[in-house]
């Protein structure tokens, strides 16, 4: 066995995926996708290979901030307390349009990235933008396994990206 040792050396490297042997549970109760948007983006995230994050999960924040709830949160792989938060900002009037919303979320954006959190924002309009998703989702990809999975996710764009805007829901 040292021997075997010795000849492979010390350093790991990323191979290949290893296929879970049972499919991952979804998100389930008040944890998962509430809009067409969000389960778009669950299912591009599924067929680029990403684990399934928690939907929806409330975070509390110092005051005068409150709390926030991301889209999608990860843990960090390599970090017990980092996380990494998707935000998927819609462009209504009423929420992401209106200047207030707006500079709140940029508040609780900056708390969140200056205790040390990744923060990806995805635009609703994003998802119908092939560029831009192939870049969320390589970033998400460096920061969860590495350059190697950013690399295929890349590579592998006709597979996850959806590109059909009023693609039947599936139930």
């Amino acid at each position: 066995m040292l021997e075997r040792f010795e000849e492979w050396g010390k350093v790991l490297r990323f191979d290949h995926e290893i296929p879970a042997r049972e499919p991952a549970p979804g998100p389930s109760g008040d944890e998962q996708p509430v809009n067409v948007a969000e389960r778009r983006l669950r299912r591009m995230l599924e067929a680029a290979g990403f684990p399934e994050g928690r939907w929806n999960v409330q975070r509390r924040l110092p005051r005068p901030l409150g709390s926030t709830t991301p889209d999608v949160t990860y843990d960090d792989p390599d970090d017990d307390e980092r996380k990494i938060y998707i935000y998927l900002d819609g462009l209504s009037r009423h929420i992401h349009g209106n200047p207030q919303t707006r500079e709140r979320d940029i508040q609780i954006r900056a708390e969140l990235r200056g205790q040390g959190h990744e923060v990806i924002e995805i635009t609703a309009e994003d998802l119908s933008d092939q560029q831009a998703m192939t870049r969320h989702f390589r970033r998400l990809a460096r920061q969860l396994v590495g350059r190697d999975m950013a690399d295929r996710v890349a590579d592998e764009v006709p597979r996850w990206f959806i590109r059909d805007r009023n693609e039947k829901e599936e139930t």
